[in-house]
């Protein structure tokens, strides 16, 4: 079939696509509920979760028990928890460009919402930096600060993979930069340990 630059002309075609990679790229399946982490522990996926520590616990205490379950004692793929991560020399210049750069996230994150007279019903949608990390979903500090938060975390939940949000709201490129620099020598060597453990 030839596109004329109608798009009419494709109603109600179903369309099948295969990619392009071989083997494809692996696949990642955002988990919310221990339902949703089933889905995604059946399928093969690996696993990324944002939610607050309990959740996550629940998420991928079900994924790891259906995942052994149908795939046998084939080791799981990547169960993760997404974190913002700030890391600066000290705790006080790391809390304080957190504080800063969520502000202006959570302004972007809001903004269609409030247009329209509502707001994101979100555990993210707070009213500052320092209640995402209360709730276990964000922090900022030395690098022993974030290494010992993570650590605790990942012992926890059982995750076995961090996705860090090393870049929102107005973080400038130093910032984010020494952030990553002092994360990869100072805090991921020791998270690599408590993954084995």
């Amino acid at each position: 079939m030839t596109w004329s630059g109608r798009y009419d002309q494709f109603e109600n075609v179903p369309m099948e696509l295969t990619p392009l990679q071989k083997p494809h790229p692996p696949l990642w399946y955002g988990a919310h509920s221990p339902d949703s982490a089933e889905r995604a522990a059946r399928k093969g996926l690996n696993m990324v979760t944002n939610d607050m520590p309990a959740n996550a616990r629940a998420i991928i205490a079900r994924y790891r028990k259906v995942w052994h379950e149908v795939q046998g004692a084939a080791a799981p793929p990547k169960m993760g928890m997404v974190r913002f991560i700030v890391v600066a020399d000290s705790d006080a210049t790391a809390m304080a460009i957190a504080r800063r750069a969520y502000l202006r996230w959570r302004s972007s994150f809001a903004y269609l919402s409030e247009m329209n007279g509502t707001m994101p019903d979100s555990p993210l949608n707070r009213d500052s930096f320092d209640t995402l990390i209360s709730q276990g979903q964000a922090i900022a500090g030395s690098p022993e600060t974030v290494r010992t938060f993570l650590a605790a975390q990942i012992e926890d939940s059982g995750a076995n993979y961090i996705v860090g949000q090393f870049c929102f709201g107005d973080l400038n490129l130093d910032e984010m930069l020494r952030s990553v620099e002092l994360f990869a020598a100072h805090v991921a060597p020791a998270l690599q340990i408590a993954f084995k453990n």
